[in-house]
């Protein structure tokens, strides 16, 4: 019967086209949509008789009224009944300054079994709807079984579909146009046009060429199920409850592993043709997610629940031809305002350590260091993604305890960390994903866990020293629970903020153990502990020994063959200039590096200088000592910078570490200054 239906539905669109190719306009009375074996249909009326319509390059329909400022009156739609809610250009509740309430006090018009349910918020209970242009209507498909896991047993959509009013009908009536956001009443038209194929990869090592069309006639449709991404805070679990269970996988992690396959699958020797429809299924799940992003909604962060909302993004921003889009995504990764915000656990889960490391852990600042410090070694630690407030080492506090006797079981490193080995992977692959990611710190942090690669003497694993942080006192009692000072002040410990934990006079800062930070520290016996992965694309397990080398520009095997397009590649694109080389992993004492054909940045004994051939309003220098301590600082404007040391006695011999901001470009690096 599914194999009926799927052939029915290609006739179906094939029938329309023919339509649109002869210039007719189509006009219906009723909107049917056939989804994950369900039946979903609008019953629709312009002015007392049909309405005309169409379909985007993605199979969603589209209608519009018959006369300019009109409406379409929309008297049923199906499934039927409140629990298969309805919502138009679902957003979060909003001020009378357009400003999001407090996440505690959101609502949401889907699914009534929740006590956060609004009935008002759900135009299921408004029939006949009068729809504006402009207004996307969001419908799901609702279950109370099989939802996976206890937190959403009360219900969680089943598959969902569109429905996009608009004023006018899009140009070529859709047949190359992506539907635009649902969320939202920000409705951009992004055309095929500007999707620039000869980016992706042609990889012998994906397929032999011979796999034909890619996904099927409309790609991945498990992407074309749209999925809600409001409820990531506030509402507790619920946002698990609004994946479409039966299109995708109802954990986060599961989908971005799922993607990273999909993404994977269009980087073979297959034609552009026979790629687009699976090309053009990931990007219409970018623009959607893209949309949450340009709403000032966050995607959050913490363990697998909400992984892989921003890598669609950047896929999306790297593929499509529109320097706006792209230097807006860049500059995601940098942006503080997001990362303390938490918009994307890509960002604000991997960020750059005081010792020059990619460190992972959830930042939250120091409000809740007392947490921290009771997680460290803990009984059982209710939270296994904290990271290190000071930023040396890898969190999650309990997650990583030394003491076998005591639980890891909420280290969700082995949960994340082999999507993040698969996602840098993908963009070493394509450096147009790359470019438009700039996230070097992921990169890092992907090759020093999986495999130590370009780390002289580490094959992988946790990063734990050089650690200047005192450990948890042994004589410390048992019952000691700093986080009681949270509540009512009886910590039961002895030496806690004493011999270990943060100052009390400043909880910014910590207790240091004056010995030596490369053997000393939390816990430096973990250093280059191997973590199992329990979900790592495929591709990575395969090829990465193979592939990681001849990706890397420092590498004598560099390029692969059928690596991506450079993004300097004149021919390619209207962006110039690469993201050059990210940065030196200092194993050369000094190194002169190279940032790309438009940046140079060199480190002598002396000093270091940056030339560029772009003018900057924020040009800066960092320099830190191993330990992290802020050493010297020069911010200033322009296209060149220089900052002297040894002559102005400031730096005379070790390992430091430099971080060079230009706007929204950062690069990192390792430098040695010997004595002569």
């Amino acid at each position: 019967m599914f194999r009926k239906i799927i052939n029915v539905s290609i006739l179906l669109i094939a029938f329309i086209n023919s339509f649109i190719l002869l210039g007719q306009a189509q006009r219906t009375n009723v909107i049917t949509i056939v989804r994950d074996n369900v039946t979903f249909s609008f019953a629709v009326s312009c002015n007392g008789g049909p309405c005309q319509y169409g379909q985007f390059v993605n199979g969603d329909y589209w209608v519009i009224p018959n006369t300019v400022g009109g409406n379409v009156r929309i008297t049923n739609i199906s499934p039927e009944g409140e629990f298969n809610g309805a919502m138009v250009n679902p957003d979060l509740l909003r001020d009378q300054f357009n400003e999001l309430l407090p996440f505690e006090d959101q609502q949401q018009g889907f699914l009534n079994t929740y006590n956060h349910y609004n009935a008002s918020l759900n135009i299921m209970n408004q029939l006949p709807y009068e729809a504006s242009p402009n207004e996307s209507i969001l419908k799901i498909a609702a279950m109370n079984q099989g939802c996976g896991t206890a937190a959403i047993e009360r219900g969680c959509v089943k598959t969902s579909t569109v429905l996009t009013i608009l004023a006018e009908a899009p140009p070529n009536h859709g047949s190359n146009t992506f539907r635009p956001p649902f969320h939202g009443d920000w409705k951009p038209l992004f055309t095929t046009d500007k999707v620039m194929m000869d980016r992706l990869p042609r990889l012998s090592q994906v397929s032999d060429g011979n796999n034909g069309l890619i996904g099927g006639t409309l790609g991945f449709e498990r992407w074309l199920a749209p999925e809600v991404e409001l409820y990531h805070q506030g509402l507790g679990e619920f946002h698990r409850a609004m994946i479409p269970h039966e299109a995708q996988p109802p954990y986060a992690s599961d989908q971005m592993l799922r993607f990273l396959e999909d993404i994977t699958k269009v980087f073979g020797l297959e034609t552009n043709e026979e790629k687009k429809p699976a090309v053009y299924s990931l990007i219409q799940k970018g623009i959607d997610n893209y949309a949450v992003y340009k709403m000032g909604v966050p995607f959050s962060s913490g363990a697998g629940q909400h992984l892989g909302k921003k890598p669609l993004i950047v896929f999306f921003a790297a593929i499509y031809n529109d320097v706006e889009i792209l230097e807006d995504v860049r500059g995601m990764s940098q942006d503080e305002n997001l990362l303390n915000k938490r918009f994307f656990q890509e960002d604000s889960q991997i960020r750059m350590g005081k010792t020059g490391m990619a460190i992972w852990g959830d930042f939250k600042g120091f409000n809740n260091v007392h947490w921290y410090f009771s997680r460290l070694y803990p009984r059982v630690d209710g939270n296994g993604t904290l990271g290190d407030p000071y930023e040396y080492i890898d969190g999650p506090a309990g997650g990583i305890h030394p003491d076998p006797s005591q639980t890891r079981d909420r280290n969700y490193l082995t949960v994340v960390g082999g999507l993040y080995v698969g996602y840098a992977f993908m963009q070493q692959l394509m450096p147009w994903y790359k470019y438009a990611s700039n996230d070097f710190e992921m990169l890092q942090f992907a090759d020093r866990i999986y495999t130590g690669y370009g780390i002289d003497n580490f094959d992988g694993g946790l990063w734990t020293k050089p650690d200047p942080c005192a450990p948890y006192d042994n004589q410390e009692n048992e019952n000691c629970a700093p986080f009681r000072l949270y509540s009512t002040g009886i910590t039961n410990c002895n030496s806690y903020m004493s011999t270990w934990g943060p100052n009390p006079d400043d909880l910014t800062t910590f207790i240091a153990h004056n010995g030596d930070p490369n053997t000393d520290g939390r816990m430096p016996e973990l250093h280059g502990r191997k973590i199992n992965f329990n979900r790592i694309p495929s591709l990575v397990v395969k090829y990465w020994d193979e592939l990681r080398p001849c990706a890397d520009p420092n590498n004598a095997s560099y390029p692969c063959e059928g690596l991506g397009k450079l993004p300097d590649d004149s021919n390619s694109s209207e962006v110039p200039g690469d993201d050059g080389d990210d940065g030196d992993d200092g194993d050369d004492l000094p190194p002169p590096i190279s940032e790309g054909p438009e940046t140079r940045i060199v480190v002598t004994n002396g000093g270091l200088s940056i030339s560029t051939v772009t003018n900057y309003a924020n040009l800066s220098v960092r320099v830190y000592s191993l330990t992290g301590a802020l050493i010297l600082e020069k911010i200033s404007s322009g296209n060149n910078l220089e900052v002297q040391w040894v002559e102005k006695g400031i730096i005379s011999s070790g390992i430091f570490i430099y971080k060079v901001n230009m706007d929204k470009d950062v690069y990192y690096g390792k430098f040695g200054i010997t004595n002569n």
